[in-house]
């Protein structure tokens, strides 16, 4: 497409000429990521000719179909791209912030052997963000950031993101809270016309949106209207962005959520109950999380949302003071008792967490660790896909630093809010570096590079750092590969990760506590039971034991190797059982297989038979 408007969207004579004299301002654009503050009041009278709104329709209108087309971003076009972004940063308003997110998204997107597609497209858009000079310029680098992986990008946002909070004095954290956007949503729904139709998207839970199209006889159909494809082709597009961005702001949010243990935030009532509780996308996220409330004279409650208010683990209606303190609740700070509660609380009420809090696992300090004093070797001597654990730790906040940069370090994760590091340390094995062995677990003080020691570690940092190191190796472990067949000097720890000691880690005693209260639900039930660190299911041509820390199965009576790649509707029954959070996909297997195996006499599939 030519970098112009449809000319009916551009509206009056007067708003058309003030297009047309930016459009010729966009092919000069004078400067690399910043323009000219000549250029800059040269185009000032044109955009404020046009209102605010109205330019980030029309702006909006022209990003998704430049963002289509991959020329935009070098080049001549490039200059006009750019000019455009600085264009929108003269006329602020929801749809200019999204605008320019998507050029920056879109620039920044990695090019396999370039690098990003344009940085200085990407610069551009970051920069204009920055000169808008508002809290809601900083939330969309902030979501940016959020969303990204890419190390070369969130040096960029963050770079922004700093500039930005010095100048209008707001943390990162606050902007997230206060300017989450809501996208219009009432009571769990979204609608938009089109014409005689109109959309309704659902918020189905923290993870799910579902859209259906209310015809003009009142009846409702899944499918986009013809007419609808045909007269609002745009518009469309944009309504689709928005249930996009809908889910990724509710991802978002539960990752942040997540977080807050590490950064050990702490809310005070009002700001929480205003801009976490009340939230028309809160109810999804923060009403389905246990939350502790502490006050100066030292009470303490734990409470979660039930049908709009707070209830405590009995049930009970909570009123909490308006001085008290919030925090996200833990069970590594609370007694066993009131863990064991809480679990119970979540399979009485079929309530599913967006993420594992009530049956969050628990790693404390053992003897074995205050021997070592200053290291821990809990998770050493375990063999990681080094391509896995590479996009997992970046999942999970954690960085790669040292000597060699990119990939070739051991990853390590800053927690500022307990002055700790704590590093994985790493050795790669063979010439490709396929393959990293684990070694010592490290804490250190960054701002007076000391050692801790283990016990000096605060309880909570502890536990949540030594249980992302437990996952990375549940994900990224050659043992957690039934189908591996690798080099043969891995067999041995292959075997012991898949049926052996090395299985048995607390996220697999924790899997256990969860599948004892899940099994009896099911109609399995009688065929199942537990030998150890295995779920063994009584088949009708054979018996299996199928391991609870890596999901592989063994055979009985000679504890033969059984591959199994579950099919989608083995993985479907899997996933349809209620469990109490979202995120464990090897509970999720362990329970598929299990559906399988009990009714062995009805598997087609021809690879399984053989081995039966």
């Amino acid at each position: 497409m030519n970098f112009t408007a449809d000319e009916a969207a551009l509206g009056t004579e007067e708003e058309k000429k003030a297009w047309n004299e930016l459009f010729r301002y966009f092919t000069n654009f004078a400067g690399t990521s910043k323009p000219t503050k000549t250029w800059l009041n040269s185009i000032s009278p044109f955009v404020e000719t046009i209102d605010n709104e109205r330019f980030g329709t029309i702006m909006e209108m022209i990003v998704l179909e430049v963002n289509d087309d991959k020329s935009w971003f070098s080049g001549l076009k490039s200059k006009m791209l750019k000019g455009l972004l600085w264009a929108g940063s003269l006329a602020p308003s929801p749809k200019v912030y999204a605008a320019i997110g998507k050029v920056v998204n879109r620039a920044y997107t990695k090019v396999r052997g370039k690098g990003a597609t344009s940085a200085s497209v990407g610069n551009a858009g970051i920069n204009a963000l920055v000169a808008i000079n508002t809290k809601e310029a900083m939330q969309e680098l902030i979501m940016l950031k959020n969303k990204s992986q890419y190390p070369v990008f969130v040096k960029a946002l963050n770079k922004g993101i700093q500039l930005l909070s010095a100048e209008i004095k707001v943390t990162e954290d606050d902007v997230l809270d206060q300017l989450m956007p809501g996208f219009g949503i009432k009571d769990g729904t979204l609608e938009q016309a089109f014409g005689d139709y109109t959309a309704q998207l659902y918020l189905e839970s923290a993870h799910k949106t579902l859209i259906e199209w209310v015809k003009p006889d009142g009846k409702v159909q899944k499918s986009v209207p013809a007419e609808v494809k045909r007269t609002y082709e745009l518009e469309l597009k944009a309504f689709k962005e928005t249930a996009k961005d809908i889910k990724k702001t509710l991802q978002s949010q539960r990752h942040r959520l997540e977080s807050a243990w590490r950064h050990q935030r702490v809310w005070d009532y009002d700001h929480w109950l205003k801009y976490l509780w009340l939230h028309p996308l809160g109810a999804y996220v923060v009403h389905k999380t246990i939350w502790q409330f502490d006050t100066p004279e030292g009470d303490r409650q734990s409470a979660i949302g039930k049908d709009g208010t707070l209830v405590d683990v009995e049930n009970k209606s909570v009123k909490v003071p308006s001085h008290a303190e919030v925090s996200l609740w833990h069970p590594v700070n609370a007694p066993l008792e009131e863990v064991l509660a809480w679990r119970d609380y979540m399979f009485d009420q079929e309530l599913k967490q967006p993420f594992k809090q009530a049956f969050r696992e628990v790693y404390l300090v053992t003897e074995a660790e205050r021997i070592t004093n200053v290291y821990s070797n809990r998770f050493s001597a375990h063999i990681l896909q080094q391509n896995k654990l590479w996009a997992l730790t970046q999942q999970r906040d954690w960085q790669y630093k040292g000597a060699y940069g990119y990939m070739l370090d051991s990853p390590t994760i800053q927690l500022p809010a307990y002055d700790l590091e704590v590093t994985l340390d790493v050795s790669f094995g063979g010439d490709s570096y396929e393959y990293v062995t684990t070694q010592r677990t490290l804490f250190t003080n960054p701002t007076i590079d000391l050692e801790y020691a283990v016990d000096e570690v605060p309880k909570l940092a502890f536990s949540e750092t030594m249980r992302d190191i437990d996952l990375f190796i549940a994900v990224c472990s050659i043992g957690s590969d039934p189908n591996w067949d690798g080099s043969e000097d891995y067999k041995d720890y292959w075997f012991e990760y898949s049926y052996g000691d090395k299985s048995e880690t607390v996220s697999a005693q924790n899997r256990r506590e969860i599948l004892e209260r899940v099994i009896p639900r099911l109609k399995i039930a009688d065929r199942c039971s537990f030998e150890g660190n295995f779920l063994v299911v009584q088949g009708k041509l054979r018996t299996y034991k199928i391991n609870i820390g890596s999901a592989n199965i063994l055979m009985k009576p000679n504890d033969q190797y059984l591959c199994i790649v579950p099919d989608r509707a083995a993985e479907a029954k899997g996933s349809k059982i209620f469990l109490p959070f979202e995120g464990d996909s090897i509970l999720s297997l362990i329970l598929s297989k299990a559906f399988l195996l009990a009714d062995d006499a009805n598997i087609e599939d021809e690879l399984i038979l053989s081995q039966l």
